[in-house]
């Protein structure tokens, strides 16, 4: 048997031949020119054309049987990435971190500053920047692609990192189509080789590992685990953190848009922290204790990237809302902590506290606070993630 399979999409074996191009829009509403130089090292990706069916049915002997209506036609999207670090010199966004697009889409706002060599992303509940995203999925004799495109994407993005393993990023969202001719045909095929020179970043992706971890109450200066900010003890490590800006990503719908959409609202509906460590017996620490008076806490993660002086800080103030202290892994008992995060606290007196003013803005303090304030100063939010090269 003969036969050519060179027209044949072959997803070998599910990691798939596929390009993920992405860049954040200087406008919204107006698609940005993607190229190879928009290449994003993705672990996983999708771009998926959806639309909402409106189905129809008159007053009729046979009552249902009218065609349905094609509208509300755009693209849901979704990117992993792993957080890589760049040497940041001139901090005018050729040396940020590879997520950047991913994260200013999802919620972060982003703070450069080349004086400390700085990025710094500021956690908000305004809409955030958009941008143009491409998924390029390339048959097994390259001589034939199909691509999906979406604009004025907006999404929430997480990070997430766990003991030992790389830290990520995670953006879910949705956009509009790039052109009205892809509501007919949103993933067209080109009957030509894709071509393009793809790069992947170098430096290693930041492990959760060597880490300064907090979890600290700055009402009475304790730190989980004992000892102080400037010296901590080991006892009751931080295993695991995710911070998810729960943002409820939802087509903004218009009259006059060719698909039914002009692009993505945000709802922030409360941002949260989930947090593992392994249970200290507690005493002046008890998380109990900290849960029932609503204490505010306050998490800071510093990670350094390996083979360089480049650094990633982490830092939120939350309350804990939920608490399981029973878990057994790997022979440890785990305290899972989900809490709700605040806003920030004047962090030279701690007053007002964490959680009771909304237009406090975050500030710098030894061992508390951002490590690097930024000469520009940082949009009001409710988590920070500082990228820094000392």
């Amino acid at each position: 048997m003969s036969g050519s399979v060179a027209h044949i999409m072959p997803a070998n074996g599910g990691a798939g031949r596929t390009v993920y191009l992405r860049e954040v829009q200087g406008a919204e509403g107006t698609a940005a020119t993607l190229t190879a130089a928009d290449y994003a090292p993705a672990l996983a990706v999708a771009l998926t054309p959806a639309s909402t069916m409106v189905t129809r049915r008159t007053v009729s002997p046979e009552q249902p049987g009218n065609r349905p209506i094609d509208t509300m036609i755009h693209a849901t999207y979704s990117a992993q990435m792993e957080v890589v670090p760049r040497t940041i010199s001139a901090a005018d966004g050729s040396d940020c971190p590879v997520c950047d697009p991913e994260l200013r889409a999802g919620g972060w706002a982003r703070t450069a500053d080349s004086t400390d060599k700085t990025y710094t992303y500021v956690l908000q509940t305004a809409p955030s920047e958009v941008l143009t995203a491409q998924v390029v999925q390339i048959n097994a004799g390259n001589t034939r692609y199909i691509q999906t495109a979406a604009q004025d994407v907006r999404g929430s993005t997480t990070i997430e990192a766990r003991a030992g393993e790389t830290i990520k990023v995670a953006i879910e969202g949705l956009g509009p189509l790039t052109s009205p001719s892809s509501v007919t045909n949103p993933s067209p095929a080109t009957g030509s080789a894709w071509s393009g020179t793809l790069t992947d970043p170098t430096g290693d992706p930041l492990v959760f590992e060597g880490a300064r971890t907090y979890i600290y109450d700055p009402a009475d200066a304790t730190l989980y685990g004992g000892g102080s900010l400037s010296s901590p003890d080991t006892a009751g490590d931080v295993l695991y953190f995710k911070i998810d800006p729960t943002r409820a990503v939802t087509a903004r719908t218009g009259a006059s848009a060719a698909g039914g959409i002009h692009g993505a609202l945000p709802n922030a509906t409360g941002a949260t922290i989930n947090i593992e460590v392994e249970l200290t017996a507690g005493d002046v620490f008890t998380l109990q204790a900290k849960k029932v008076a609503a204490t505010p806490l306050y998490f800071f993660a510093r990670v350094t990237q390996r083979g360089t002086s480049n650094t990633m800080t982490v830092l939120c103030w939350f309350c804990i809302t939920d608490l399981s202290e029973t878990e057994v892994v790997d022979s440890r008992f785990v305290a899972s902590i989900t809490g709700t995060l605040l806003y920030p606290p004047d962090v030279s007196d701690n007053s007002p506290p964490a959680g009771t003013s909304p237009t406090q803005a975050i500030g710098a303090a030894s061992n508390y606070g951002l490590p690097l304030m930024p000469t520009t100063t940082l949009p009001k939010g409710l988590a920070f993630i500082q990228f820094a090269t000392p």
